[in-house]
């Protein structure tokens, strides 16, 4: 078998685990490794993504790396079989957003010899409860260069611009899109210049969450709520046109939005929890302060009883206005989140990982044993 990586996940799909997958396979080209992408596409996303690096196309190599979640391994491995994991070292890709990693899913790091968490948060999660090695991982982020649009021509308003992205098959509550509008509207009356555009895909999928949206955007006209898939060009685009991005999660595996708002220059306010603190700090970027509170019944798959961030809408509030009205700080920090992301996160320092993880892989004679 040939020394080199075969890459499994979601490329297709237009879904943060889907995304994670092409990050990892633009860090492992940086790294100079031979590799193959073997699609998976069992997963309710849609599979437009235009993925096209399927590197020498045949899964001939000696280690695996698989970027399915942990709930979602045992459907890959009834898929492909278990062949595709025999004679090889396989490594899970996973990423896990809440502080308790629940025991069904920990089962599943049976099918291999080590887990890539992708941030930190997500590998203390995943490490207290299985029993192969967590690394982590945090992704690669690549510096989105979109083509050059005005606010008209992306039926944007003028004006100060917040912007809040999201999927709402990723659990509402974590998301937490409604304290992001709560804390717009108490920071901002309707003649203030500024706006909020918060938007969503997937509502088909929960048109109760989509009605909540709509009603608590009602009767505020600058306030923009839209729902629909968009190319990732065209998310690209809106998030450059922004002029600050705000997440009032509860908690992050990661927050993958957030750091490519940070590299495009952006201003980004946020929890100060979670998966985020990898690549945001006070230097960065604006924290919003929070208290931990149970997650409780209704948030499949998080146990209830674990705990994650209720932030503080009133200093959200506080930290927009400072946004709006402080172009000395925004300007500081934003440049700074930007020149971080560059320096510690992007697929060329991520690829050190890949290169010296393989080389020690091999050096203990592991893709042999395996």
């Amino acid at each position: 078998m040939k020394p080199g990586i075969n890459v499994y996940g979601y490329v297709f799909a237009e879904s943060g685990v889907g995304e994670h997958t092409r990050l990892l396979v633009s860090a492992i080209r940086e790294a100079g490794i031979a590799y193959s992408v073997i699609p998976f596409s069992t997963t309710m996303s849609r599979q437009e993504s235009g993925f096209d690096d399927f590197g020498s196309g045949e899964p001939d190599f000696d280690i695996n790396i698989i970027g399915v979640n942990a709930d979602q391994m045992d459907v890959f491995v009834d898929h492909f079989g278990q062949s595709v994991l025999e004679s090889r070292y396989n490594i899970a890709l996973w990423a896990w957003e809440v502080e308790d990693f629940p025991e069904w899913m920990a089962k599943n790091a049976t099918f291999v010899d080590e887990i890539w968490a992708n941030s930190s948060f997500a590998a203390q999660s995943i490490g207290r409860k299985v029993d192969v090695p967590v690394h982590e991982f945090p992704l690669p982020i690549r510096t989105p260069n979109p083509p050059a649009r005005s606010r008209y021509e992306l039926g944007l308003p003028e004006g100060f611009l917040f912007a809040f992205l999201f999927d709402l098959d990723s659990i509402f509550a974590r998301k937490n899109p409604l304290a992001v509008i709560k804390a717009y509207r108490s920071a901002f009356d309707l003649n203030s210049g500024a706006n909020l555009l918060v938007k969503s895909i997937n509502g088909d999928r929960h048109p109760e969450k989509v009605d909540l949206l709509e009603e608590a955007s009602a009767a505020r006209p600058d306030i923009y709520y839209r729902n629909g898939y968009v190319t990732a060009e065209t998310q690209d685009m809106l998030t450059a046109a922004c002029d600050a991005y705000v997440s009032l999660h509860r908690s992050e595996g990661f927050g993958l939005t957030l750091a490519e708002a940070m590299a495009l220059g952006k201003p980004v306010i946020a929890t100060g929890y979670s998966g985020n603190l990898d690549f945001m700090n006070d230097g960065n970027s604006f924290l919003v302060p929070y208290t931990l509170v149970t997650v409780g019944p209704g948030n499949d798959p998080y146990p209830t009883d674990t705990v994650w961030a209720e932030p503080d809408t009133g200093a959200a509030a506080s930290l927009m206005r400072l946004v709006k009205e402080n172009s000395d700080e925004r300007t500081k920090r934003a440049a700074q989140g930007k020149r971080e992301i560059s320096e510690f996160h992007s697929p060329g320092v991520r690829s050190r990982f890949i290169a010296e993880r393989v080389a020690e892989i091999r050096l203990r004679g592991k893709t042999d044993e395996a």
